[in-house]
């Protein structure tokens, strides 16, 4: 279907296609709409942390789900990616007309005052490197900062998201997530209370050891002062000695188990401390994703809404399970090089791609499945974190009267294991 009355804009030398009925600009293609200003002062954290200067982010977890105003608006999601949009050009910020794809690195200093986050944007061959550091907090959230690059400072807000506020070892010790997460459990070893929840099954291909729709019970266990003594348990296994990575954007975090007997990988994606999702994989191959199968668990993922027991429970906003509908390929962009990953769907112009939303509300198509992820209000998104710095996005337009689906967009990112590495982006627009 194509959208009548479109017009073109210019996107990295090639264009894209979008309504004219709504005053959308391509950024919301790969960032949420921004609700609400996060806030606007206050330098105190808690009455117990009133003394202390405000911490900023203690890792790369903490930005993700935000949007930040620099000067550009720079989107940041799970997996160490970015969208970058900029209309105000400088020789320092480079401009952006539409929003382009790219990654991000963060180091906090050792006290969490200050930070260096580096973003990269392959399609303009560009790299910016900011000092963060002035952290506002409230609530025990950063609200804004100032941030340095070649000497020329920028005042900050986060207009989208949470910022999450980290805080620095009394001792030498390394700090925790990035955030004061669900319940402040004492530090020294004490494991945090286990957070527990029924999961859904997504296949992405066939072959997995789960089946697509099965549900499973899982239990994560966080130590509070051991990353690595923390453990997954369900359908009777504890799974022990997670590999942990801390540079997912906060504020969400990655513990890998490893089930040896099964031959079975378990990357349990964290948000705030908790089961966000669970990715599958066998043989070194992404076989699917478990996500909350219900709106009331503990997970902070997905959406309100709704939850019932037993039956499948969509998130509010939705499509419903069993939407199926076509689309025909409009634009296609491959940056920096002309080259499509091969396990990214390699679409001619013209081509036409048959979507459905299965019973756990992620959409499949070409053989891919990828879970729901928000309602932006104008359009839904769908994403998908195969690995640090490997994506698969969707966002899905809808008619504003009746809710169904008109154009899409997809956003593929891989990022090579070679150094320095190469992050290829693959975008499509359908109508």
């Amino acid at each position: 279907m194509r959208i009548q009355g479109a017009k073109r804009v210019q996107y990295g030398g090639g264009d894209m296609l979008t309504p004219k009925v709504s005053p959308l600009r391509l950024s919301v293609i790969f960032a949420l709409v921004a609700l609400a200003l996060a806030g606007c002062g206050g330098d105190s954290d808690s009455p117990a942390a009133a003394s202390a200067p405000p911490t900023g982010p203690s890792d790369a977890s903490a930005f993700v789900g935000t949007t930040i105003e620099i000067n550009p608006t720079i989107a940041f999601f799970a997996g160490g990616t970015i969208t970058y949009y900029n209309v105000v050009a400088s020789t320092i910020l480079p401009g952006a007309s539409v929003p382009v794809g790219g990654t991000y690195t963060y180091t906090p200093s050792a006290d969490l005052l200050s930070g260096t986050l580096t973003l990269t944007m392959p399609t303009i061959d560009r790299s910016i490197t900011f000092t963060l550091s002035g952290f506002k907090h409230q609530n025990g959230k950063i609200t804004s900062f100032t941030a340095t690059a070649s000497g020329q400072n920028y005042t900050s807000q986060i207009t989208s998201g949470t910022l999450a506020a980290g805080t620095a070892a009394a001792s030498g010790g390394s700090t925790s997530g990035g955030s004061s997460s669900a319940g402040s459990s004492p530090s020294g070893g004490t494991p945090a209370p286990a957070q527990g929840a029924e999961y859904i099954y997504a296949a992405s291909v066939s072959g997995g050891p789960y089946t697509d729709g099965q549900r499973v019970n899982f239990t994560f266990n966080r130590d509070a002062g051991d990353a690595t003594k923390n453990t997954l348990q369900f359908s009777g296994k504890t799974l022990t000695n997670p590999k942990v990575d801390n540079t997912l954007t906060a504020p969400y975090s990655l513990n890998t188990f490893v089930d040896s007997a099964a031959s079975v990988t378990y990357e349990v994606v964290l948000k705030d401390g908790a089961i966000y999702e669970i990715n599958i994989v066998t043989g070194g191959a992404f076989k699917g994703q478990f996500t909350p199968a219900s709106a009331g668990s503990s997970s902070g993922g997905s959406s309100s809404g709704g939850s019932s027991s037993g039956g499948s429970s969509l998130p509010a906003g939705a499509l419903a399970a069993g939407t199926t509908f076509t689309r025909s390929v409009g634009t296609k962009i491959v940056a920096p090089t002309s080259t499509v990953p091969a396990d990214v769907p390699n679409y001619n112009s013209g081509q036409q791609v048959t979507f459905t939303i299965n019973s756990a509300g992620a959409i499949t198509f070409s053989g891919l499945t990828v879970p729901y992820s928000a309602d932006g209000g104008t359009a839904l998104t769908y994403n998908q974190v195969l690995s640090p710095g490997n994506s698969n996005t969707v966002i899905v337009y809808k008619n504003l009267t009746t809710g169904a689906p008109t154009s899409v967009a997809l956003q593929f990112i891989r990022t090579s294991g070679t150094l320095p590495p190469v992050v290829t982006m693959v975008d499509y627009t359908l109508n």
